[in-house]
């Protein structure tokens, strides 16, 4: 029943905002500015489809068919928010680049809440998104990740919700841990660690 609702109500929507997109694509040709935004939520759309496509066939129980975000999509990503006019400053370790897939997921989906979560409240204009750490470490632990996502908004304290809430969920699934609130004199911040060696149901 969830899945079909997904399906009808949510896939319909995002359908029509992709068409929608697509003819303003071509009416705004003389504005290249304007074009740009039409071209950014097209793809956005689409790719919304992708992962509404990849849930649903978890929720009946199907293999995923196609590759999942990691770590190689975040510059995507961070471009794809960059268009809304927010500067997006993104530094990924090299060491963390070396990450399990499931791991790369993982923080994949924790920087994109982190991100929509700067858009819709921060009032910012900058945000940095910092990917530390690695597979290396000792080896009872096995290394970890570290994510920062932090932001020179109005700050102020965190109103729990769907979103802030998913970052702590996906990190507590992981094995890990996320916090997130004012940083320091101004900003917002928010922060996870992932055990790279921990096993994780983190699918989609």
């Amino acid at each position: 029943r969830i899945a079909q609702e997904l399906h009808d109500v949510v896939g319909h929507a995002v359908n029509v905002m992709v068409v929608h997109a697509g003819a303003g694509q071509g009416i705004s040709s003389a504005d290249p500015k304007a074009r740009e935004i039409f071209t950014t939520i097209a793809a956005t759309g689409r790719g919304a489809l992708a992962d509404l496509d990849r849930m649903l066939d978890l929720l009946h129980g199907k293999a995923v068919r196609d590759p999942l975000p990691g770590l190689a999509e975040l510059s995507q990503l961070c471009s794809a928010v960059r268009s809304t006019g927010l500067d997006v400053q993104l530094s990924i370790a090299d060491e963390a680049k070396q990450a399990a897939p499931s791991v790369g997921l993982t923080t994949y989906r924790i920087v994109q809440e982190a991100l929509t979560n700067v858009m819709k409240h921060a009032d910012a204009t900058t945000v940095r998104v910092e990917v530390t750490g690695g597979p290396g470490g000792d080896q009872k632990s096995g290394g970890e990740i570290a994510i920062s996502v932090r932001d020179n908004g109005t700050g102020g304290k965190p109103v729990p919700g769907r979103g802030l809430g998913s970052i702590a969920a996906r990190a507590a699934l992981h094995g890990g841990s996320a916090r997130y609130g004012p940083a320091g004199d101004a900003g917002f911040e928010v922060s996870a660690r992932l055990p790279v060696s921990a096993a994780s149901t983190a699918s989609a």
